[in-house]
């Protein structure tokens, strides 16, 4: 097999991309990339990682994240060789990228809570892409038991409050640094509105309202101790009846 021969299967590959064969041109370029010499690879790896995202759907939703933390794993590889800015650039688009993989459940979720957190991305976050805080917030918030993960959260969205703020990071701020419970109660249903109208996150609202909640009920009992079952409830903005339910069921659960 010559370079030529990798060559022609690439454009292949990319003829098939365009005419929307994206199931093929990600078996075609799995191939290439393992024939191609180190540069080539690296190319043809955002051109796969492109195919799966477009094909993250139902069984093939693990398939997406994996090709993420793949990309992901070869731009880190090779930051000791790139320049800043290329470097702050590719890392830009693999975020924006990498949101396509988050309506597909907990693998989307954790990536994103994950990696736009460590180190390097979360610079691209200050620098760069600000918008993206609301992600980073709202996965955080959707992976329980991650204090130290929140405690760096609401450090950021601080930070950041003058170059972006929205309901789910507003959320934050009256939850975890003025823990104000009135306005983070108003706080949910702005939130549930801002979700609504997201492409990315609309198909998650139910886990972010549940996710939130939990995050108010556990934040109240720790400052509290006692606790009216009615004043909690409408902190959740929910009835009586449905907050014993949902309380009862978070307490057994």
């Amino acid at each position: 097999v010559t370079t030529e021969h990798v060559a022609a299967l690439a454009d292949h590959a990319k003829l098939l991309y365009e005419s929307g064969d994206y199931a093929t041109a990600s078996i075609e370029l799995g191939l290439v990339r393992a024939l191609a010499t180190a540069d080539l690879a690296f190319s043809v790896l955002w051109g796969k990682t492109a195919c799966d995202l477009l094909l993250a759907d139902g069984p093939r939703a693990t398939q997406a994240v994996q090709a993420v933390t793949a990309l992901r794993e070869a731009i880190d590889a090779r930051a000791s060789t790139t320049a800043a800015a290329v470097l702050l650039q590719q890392r830009a688009w693999l975020m924006h990228w990498a949101l396509v993989a988050l309506p597909q459940g907990d693998g989307g979720v954790a990536l994103i809570a994950e990696m736009f957190a460590s180190d390097g991305y979360v610079n691209v976050i200050q620098s760069l892409c600000p918008h993206l805080l609301r992600y980073l917030a709202a996965t955080v918030l959707m992976s329980p038991r991650k204090r130290s993960a929140l405690q760096e959260l609401v450090k950021l969205v601080r930070l950041l409050r003058r170059d972006h703020s929205d309901a789910i990071t507003s959320l934050v701020e009256d939850l975890y640094f003025h823990a104000s419970f009135d306005d983070a109660q108003k706080r949910l249903a702005e939130c549930a509105t801002a979700l609504a109208k997201d492409w990315f996150l609309a198909n998650m609202t139910d886990a972010f309202m549940s996710a939130a909640r939990l995050h108010i009920f556990e934040s109240y009992c720790r400052i509290h101790s006692r606790i009216s079952l009615s004043a909690l409830g409408a902190k959740l903005g929910m009835e009586d009846g449905a907050a014993e339910k949902w309380i009862a069921k978070m307490i057994s659960g």
